[in-house]
């Protein structure tokens, strides 16, 4: 028993560093913290009694550890590569520390067997530096990281998951060599287990100033797209006030002209002037009369008639809307350049259209836009497939447009059957 509420003790606290990484690195959880504190003290006492029934069996118990880490890892909100990077990342630390400790420990005892003085002050000892060492390594860690977005390219992803799995084998191939081989000194044996911890952390920090440095040039293009959008809407909006005060002027010509024909009782003439009048539209692209959404619906069903892609819109907004005009750009812009862009890939068979429907409920703007999908791309369909030149720009929009949907607390749906179907809703706006 005493055994067992050790192990579990150890376990759990070994829990904690996990939690402290994965929060740094994999986001929020998706459960209630009272429920993840609940299951973290239940995989504790489990991994514990699988310790004591295995206590000889170290693959056994590594096998099993892992599966419980990898079960922890679910529970958070980053995609599955993430997850996988940073439990093998864990495991490298947690094997080391465990060699560093019991090597530190052979330093000053002459209790070479551990295993047979299991509980001794020794292995004790040996504990309470392993778990020092493994919560330095992850405060190490923790403390040089800025970013928690992955942003790095999928073979860099590859990369960067396969050094702490390689880097796991060789430890553990190499511990029985360390303990087994008595002759050598013992600072020569913690050479191994120190120089592929340093490796290994020393990839991270490369890769957590990769990432912070594609992040930056993210946010720079997400600017770049942002100042281009307002650009657009306030050019628009000056545009339409020139349109405005030639309307006005035109109007009062109009009208003394009118005035002067009935003075002079020339009715039919009359009729020919109202009728110009009633055919002058200034604003002939008018689909909401709020002047954000109606100035980006208007530059590209533009661009999209020009490529005969036929259009159906409805749109129901206020004209006022909570949101930032390039956060509007971004969403909306990014959309419908993709949806334009997927016609462009249709057969010749095949109809061009894009369907918008925008609407407003209880504080919650809804996007949906629905546009057909190339015969190319039916069977292995993918969101982030595209055939512009830029496959990095085609990849920062959508990344751009999941990072405003978050920043106002809302959602992204993806549907594609026969057509392609993406939903965004943005709340208290």
């Amino acid at each position: 028993m005493y055994a067992l509420i050790f192990e579990a003790f150890m376990n759990l606290f070994d829990y904690i560093m996990l939690t402290i990484l994965f929060k740094c690195f994999l986001g929020e959880i998706r459960i209630a913290p009272f429920l993840y504190n609940i299951l973290l003290f239940v995989l504790a006492v489990i991994t514990a009694a699988v310790n004591v029934f295995f206590e000889n069996d170290a693959l056994m118990n590594f096998i099993f550890s892992m599966s419980v880490i990898l079960v922890i890892s679910l529970l958070y909100k980053q995609g599955i590569k993430l997850k996988l990077l940073f439990s093998g990342l864990f495991a490298v630390f947690g094997v080391c520390s465990e060699m560093f400790g019991f090597l530190m420990i052979m330093l000053i005892s002459s209790e070479y067997n551990l295993i047979e003085n299991l509980y001794s002050d020794s292995y004790m000892m040996s504990i309470a530096v392993i778990k020092l060492v493994l919560a330095l390594i992850i405060l190490i860690v923790t403390r040089h990281t800025r970013n928690r977005h992955q942003l790095l390219p999928q073979f860099f992803n590859f990369v960067l998951f396969t050094i702490p799995i390689i880097s796991t084998v060789v430890l553990l191939i190499l511990a029985d060599a360390v303990f087994l081989i008595q002759e050598k000194p013992l600072l020569i044996k913690m050479i191994a287990p120190v120089a592929i911890l340093y490796i290994n952390v020393i990839v991270f920090l490369i890769f957590n100033k990769s990432n912070e440095m594609a992040s930056l040039i993210m946010e720079q293009r997400m600017m770049e797209q942002e100042i281009k959008y307002k650009d657009k809407y306030y050019g628009t909006l000056e545009k339409k006030q020139d349109e405005l005060r030639e309307l006005k002027h035109n109007l009062n010509n109009l009208v003394l002209g009118i005035k002067n024909i009935l003075l002079n009782s020339h009715t039919e003439e009359a009729r020919v002037f109202l009728k110009e009048i009633s055919e002058f539209d200034s604003l002939k692209n008018t689909y909401t009369q709020n002047p954000i959404v109606n100035s980006i619906l208007d530059d590209k069903i533009q661009l999209a008639e020009a490529k005969q892609i036929k259009s159906n819109i409805q749109v129901q907004i206020p004209q006022q809307l909570n949101v930032n005009p390039g956060d509007m750009g971004i969403i909306i812009g990014n959309l419908l350049d993709n949806a334009i862009e997927a016609n462009e890939r249709l057969t010749a068979e095949q109809q061009r259209f894009i369907t918008i429907d925008i609407s407003y409920e209880r504080k919650c703007l809804l996007i949906d836009i629905n546009n057909p999908i190339p015969d190319s791309h039916k069977k292995a369909f993918n969101y982030k497939v595209s055939s512009k030149e830029s496959k990095e720009e085609h990849g920062i929009g959508l990344k751009s447009v999941e990072k405003i949907i978050s920043k106002y607390d809302g959602n992204l749906k993806i549907e594609h059957a026969d057509h392609f179907r993406v939903s965004v809703m943005l709340t208290k706006v």
